[in-house]
């Protein structure tokens, strides 16, 4: 029988091969839930069911990205996917020969964090709750965005709305990891282009006590 911390610790495992191997680029929050749902469905974890968008409270007012279940216990996965615009001097469809936008970007790093954050304390509510099996969780956000992860803000101070955070969450920076992501072998660009990917995840455990926030979240170190 797997515990809850074996589970866990399966699915960030699989999480960070995914971000290992997945080497094609990815062009919405959309095609990473299914990528990482269909990774996950192939794990060698062998998982008894991946659930997409599924109501994992009672009151049916948020969707969960992904749900993965095992032996009767069930891990949520929240996924951002925040993006920087990525250009090129051509657009191999059209015939006009003008430069494409490879990548469409979106702005407001400070909400996107604040949504990001936001799902932490999602997850760590369906984990409190006694009335459904899922034993914890992870947030992931993924971006070529530099702005994240050269912030010189710590991400709670960055949002500035105190009610906005889990009440323990830590006053720490979030650590990002380089994904793998790679261009198309065809793409060329003319200037410098944020071609880089990473991610951040927090671990979100249903056993904490308020007074201990290291066993809120568990940072995962950048490799």
């Amino acid at each position: 029988m797997t515990t809850d911390k074996q589970l866990l610790n399966q699915i960030k495992n699989d999480i960070e091969e995914f971000f290992r191997k997945e080497q094609s680029l990815i062009f919405n929050e959309y095609e990473l839930q299914h990528r990482l749902a269909s990774f996950l469905e192939q794990s060698l974890r062998r998982y008894d069911k991946v659930w997409y968008e599924y109501f994992a409270s009672d009151d049916c007012k948020d969707r969960t990205d992904l749900i993965v279940e095992k032996e009767g216990k069930f891990v949520a996965i929240e996924l951002k996917y925040k993006r920087k615009d990525i250009t090129t001097p051509y657009n191999p469809i059209s015939k006009n020969n003008k430069k494409h936008v490879l990548l469409p970007g979106q702005s407001a790093q400070t909400k996107l964090r604040g949504k990001f954050i936001e799902d932490v304390r999602r997850i760590v509510n369906l984990a409190k709750d006694a009335t459904n099996n899922i034993i914890g969780g992870f947030a992931v956000i993924l971006s070529n965005d530099p702005n994240f992860w050269e912030s010189k803000k710590n991400i709670t101070n960055s949002i500035g709305n105190k009610d906005y955070l889990p009440e323990d969450l830590p006053q720490s920076r979030l650590t990002w990891t380089k994904a793998n992501i790679t261009m198309p072998s065809q793409v060329t660009f003319e200037t410098k282009q944020p071609t880089e990917f990473r991610y951040c995840m927090v671990c979100c455990e249903r056993n904490y006590t308020p007074d201990k926030r290291s066993s809120l979240l568990t940072y995962i170190p950048e490799k």
